[in-house]
């Protein structure tokens, strides 16, 4: 009887799943598992779940051929931990060829840049959420069996290519996407209402979810159109004047949500009324519909107008103020993290360089009088003086100075100046 030696990273989960089968696993000379299987055995495996991912953990996973459902997830995922397990790019090459899998779930992954299903034509459930380091999705024009797809939460992603095609071939019963990739299919809202269940998702740095129906994204997507045209009609002459405009609209026009804090629910409230949702003071929803959130809907209510325009953009997770972070290296990398002063900031990719935006920081200034955008466009050196970043951002570096301070208070100058002749010209 030949037998198959599989490594322990992926034997373990096989060996749970085939013991619940009554196949008792085979032990080594010493006693220990020895992680041997026939091929007979292996064709039994239908369904395996990896609650402890770590980089090259699927190795020999392709002898599991008739497996079904593959679910990896890590649940503690943290920005501010720099010990996250995840598998690696390797472990996803490996998942590409798993041509039999009708479910697949890749929950809370950093290690992580890309998702293939091109060959996966078996699917009928895909679940894609929370993992922080993918900027590609390959493949989702492919699926023509499946029936629930759930996209969220997933920070460098900036585009579902496929998407429309999936939506167009598939008769879905569970459709769910990212709030912000809510532009790329809002011209197929026939289609969106005909799916039973269909939600766009805010995933909030407290671990909680914001989402709303197709009716109330389309909504908001309408309003935010009504503003970026707003703010477009200065006529900006390049993408950095677009990106400062964008903040100046909401540092005039949104207010922080003290009362929210103080609250369980973080929802916002008018005269005594709750308006929107539970947590949705840390939503872009929150802050363009209602003019008030938190500083995580800042960052959502920008990047939600910089997708509008095309400009890429990421929630960056950080702590207010300098080195609030403590790494002990001479006891296995031990963390001292702050009690509070836990923050929400932007970072936009430009072709030129990365740079970093606090508009709730700068909103507060405005409307206690300071309309200089302090804290737009700045490098990483520069906004790290008053920003501990979190760990997400431990790849970003490249030496370019901030936007000068100088350069933006002479476009806001300009800006003041058209307005006011604008207002002029319709009095008259």
């Amino acid at each position: 009887m030949e037998l198959i030696k599989l490594p322990y990273k992926i034997g373990i989960p096989i060996v749970k799943y085939l013991s619940n089968l009554g196949i008792e696993p085979r032990k080594d000379n010493g006693g220990g598992l020895s992680f041997q299987f026939t091929q007979e055995e292996l064709d039994q495996v239908v369904n395996i779940i990896i609650d402890e991912p770590t980089a090259g953990c699927l190795q020999g996973i392709e002898y599991c051929r008739n497996l079904k459902s593959l679910s990896i997830i890590n649940k503690s995922y943290s920005a501010f931990s720099n010990s996250n397990m995840s598998i690696s790019d390797v472990d996803i090459k490996i998942i590409s060829k798993l041509t039999s899998l009708e479910s697949l779930s890749i929950v809370g992954q950093k290690g992580i840049s890309w998702v293939d299903v091109t060959d996966l034509i078996n699917l009928e459930r895909l679940t894609i959420e929370r993992n922080n380091t993918i900027d590609l999705v390959e493949g989702l024009e492919s699926l023509k069996n499946i029936k629930e797809v759930s996209i969220f939460g997933n920070k460098e992603l900036f585009e579902l290519q496929g998407i429309i095609n999936l939506i167009n071939d598939n008769n879905l019963d569970l459709l769910e996407l990212d709030l912000l990739n809510f532009p790329e299919v809002s011209e197929f809202m026939p289609k969106l209402l005909s799916i039973q269940n269909c939600q766009f998702y805010e995933t909030c740095s407290s671990g909680k979810d914001v989402h709303y129906n197709c009716g109330t994204a389309f909504l908001f997507h309408k309003k935010t159109l009504e503003i970026i045209d707003e703010i477009l009609s200065a006529n900006p002459s390049n993408i950095v004047d677009t990106i400062i405009l964008i903040e100046k609209y909401l540092a005039e026009h949104i207010t922080y949500d003290y009362e929210a804090l103080e609250k369980e629910g973080r929802y916002h409230e008018v005269n005594g009324v709750k308006r929107g949702l539970n947590n949705g003071t840390q939503s872009a929803y929150n802050g363009l519909m209602y003019g008030s959130c938190v500083c995580e809907g800042y960052t959502r209510s920008m990047q939600y107008l910089l997708k509008l325009s095309n400009i890429k953009s990421k929630n960056v997770y950080c702590v207010s103020g300098k080195d609030k972070i403590k790494i002990n290296e001479h006891y296995n990398n031990q963390l001292e993290l702050p009690d509070d002063g836990y923050h929400s900031i932007i970072r936009v990719d430009l072709n030129n360089g990365i740079y970093y935006c606090d508009p709730c920081w700068d909103s507060c200034r405005w409307h206690r009088g300071d309309t200089s955008l302090p804290y737009c466009l700045k490098n990483r050196s520069d906004i790290s003086q008053d920003h501990t970043l979190s760990f997400e951002e431990n790849g970003v570096g490249g030496i370019y100075p901030s936007i000068s301070q100088e350069y933006i208070e002479s476009l806001l100058n300009k800006n003041q100046e058209l307005e006011e002749s604008n207002t002029s010209a319709i009095r008259k």
